[in-house]
């Protein structure tokens, strides 16, 4: 239990500032961050938002995203009446038994905060050094933009990173003058959510202002240049067209991947974001069934939109990482392009392992994109070379003139490489050369661990196996939005060998089991209609 004792050396931070006309509210999430002390009880101390001479009551609340470093219980939230938040600026402190903690800014405060009005008031949320100052004025829009006016003439007189692009954005403001949509996925691929829905823009609705963002010589560009308005990733154009982006729509982390290397880490989500307004549309890369909080919860990311594909996965996303209405029903669309293409020259095993952060230094951290030592002793290793070989799976695959295929996470690239043996039977897919989609309409049979490709491949019409055969990584992603062996879309099973078997059966059946069609229709909305990207045009359109 937290103490007052404890309390020494803590640090309080800002998450979310929440305005809410209709409501007349306000409301602050916030966390503490107490040294060498996990909060994993509610506390019993009494704490306080202070306003300058205005105090409100904070109530201490679990927040799921901060279970894993600082405890469940470390956040607060506070809801002042709108009425009741001072006019002009404020450096919100909180008070916890007394101790007064300055509130410092989180990378999460700009992802949600927007400079403008919010009904008849007008709000901007900014940094002093380590202070969080937030601004609140009478007037609504009008107010807005004195705001804006001043933050700009703030930027310039100080030098803040990228002030000099907000004289280009004042000198180009016809450029938003209308929605601006910038889509994506990764820096240098086109085979995602972001190049399904883009194509379906440049075929279904060319009368919205869209643009491709993808680095040029990459095989993406050259997947996608032929559709028109596709930008240079970290171009001057890219960087002009972020300054002006209504909508940075992407099926990864826009803040990462959507802007240019060149700018700071944090020089977008402090500085352009939060002046420019952008709505940010997570379009996701898969269906979502573990605890992800962490990663993608609203109090972390922000996203104005998260996409979603089955009722389960949207409650979750709602409920738990805290979206509510933000999350919506769509299904993804590249669930549209999945359309079974025999493959010539016999069947084929797809064997899609996920990836692991413990032996894997991710491509979005700097220096990233490799493997760790010791992966060769891991039991993800153990896995793969246990299927790959396999000699029950070496014989099913000789019997049918079969080919297993080896697709790696692209954060597993190299990895898989150095564990998969060539052999005439084993192939390793290049996803540099083959778009994951095509690789997966021409297999016969699906085979992973834990990756949420699994659930593309049941849509469209795959027998999908998966080896649930790491007890630590499946913990580490728990609670589960719902179990995969309890909806039926897949045979799950919990080691090598009935993993291989499991394959060889449907191998040797050639098609899948007829209960997991019945399962399919009953999980997915709206399972195999080919209307998913027209839904998410929709939802994004329909955003306040």
């Amino acid at each position: 239990m937290l103490s007052a004792a404890d309390l020494e050396g803590s640090k309080g931070f800002v998450d979310a500032i929440d305005v809410d006309a209709d409501a007349g509210t306000v409301t602050l999430h916030a966390h503490l961050r107490v040294p060498d002390t996990r909060v994993d009880e509610r506390p019993g101390l009494d704490a306080e938002l202070r306003l300058g001479d205005v105090r409100v009551g904070a109530r201490w609340v679990e927040r799921p995203d901060r279970r894993v470093r600082y405890g469940p219980w470390s956040a607060l939230v506070v809801e002042v009446p709108l009425a009741a938040w001072p006019r002009g600026v404020v450096r919100p402190e909180m008070a916890v038994e007394g101790r007064v903690l300055r509130l410092r800014p989180t990378r999460a405060l700009f992802r949600n905060a927007t400079l403008g009005a919010h009904g008849d008031v007008a709000l901007d949320v900014r940094a002093d050094g380590d202070a969080v100052v937030v601004e609140l004025l009478d007037g609504g829009e009008h107010a807005a933009a004195r705001l804006r006016r001043r933050s700009d003439l703030r930027a310039v007189r100080r030098r803040e990173p990228l002030w000099g692009w907000r004289v280009v954005r004042a000198l180009t403001g016809w450029m938003h003058r209308r929605p601006l949509w910038l889509v994506g996925e990764r820096r240098d691929t086109a085979q995602d959510n972001g190049a399904a829905l883009f194509a379906h823009l440049r075929r279904h609705r060319r009368d919205l202002r869209a643009y491709y963002v993808v680095e040029r010589g990459t095989p993406g560009w050259a997947r996608m240049r032929p559709l028109g308005r596709v930008v240079a990733h970290g171009s001057w154009r890219h960087r002009l067209l972020l300054w002006h982006a209504s909508h940075l729509v992407n099926a990864f982390d826009p803040d990462v991947y959507g802007i240019p290397e060149a700018w700071g880490r944090d020089d977008y989500v402090r500085h352009v974001r939060p002046r420019v307004g952008t709505r940010r549309v997570f379009l996701q890369h898969g269906v979502v069934y573990r605890d992800l909080a962490p990663v993608i919860g609203r109090l972390v990311a922000g996203y104005d939109l998260v996409l979603t594909s089955a009722a389960a996965e949207r409650d979750w996303i709602a409920g738990r990482l805290g979206y509510g209405d933000r999350a919506v029903l769509t299904g993804l669309p590249r669930h549209d392009l999945l359309l079974r293409e025999p493959a010539a020259g016999g069947p084929r095993v797809l064997f899609a392992p996920t990836w692991r952060a413990d032996l894997v230094v991710p491509s979005y951290r700097e220096g990233g994109g490799g493997p760790v030592r010791g992966v060769e002793e891991s039991g993800y290793a153990q896995l793969v070379r246990g299927v790959v070989e396999h000699p029950a799976l070496a014989a099913a695959l000789e019997r049918h003139g079969a080919v297993l295929e080896v697709l790696p996470h692209y954060e597993a690239r190299g990895l898989l490489a150095d564990l998969v043996d060539a052999r005439s039977d084993v192939r390793l897919v290049d996803q540099e050369r083959e778009e994951f989609g095509a690789v997966l309409r021409r297999a016969s049979v699906f085979l992973t661990d834990y990756s949420s490709t699994l659930f593309d491949a049941a849509l469209l019409g795959l027998p999908v196996v998966a080896a649930h055969v790491d007890p630590a990584f499946e913990q580490a992603g728990r609670p589960h939005a719902f179990e995969v062996d309890e909806i039926g879309i897949a045979t799950v099973v919990r080691d090598v060998d009935a993993a291989v078997a499991a394959v060889v059966e449907r191998l040797d059946a050639g098609r899948r089991d007829p209960a997991a069609d019945a399962a399919v229709h009953r999980f997915f909305a709206h399972a195999g209609d080919q209307g998913s990207a027209a839904r998410a045009v929709a939802a994004i359109e329909a955003m306040s």
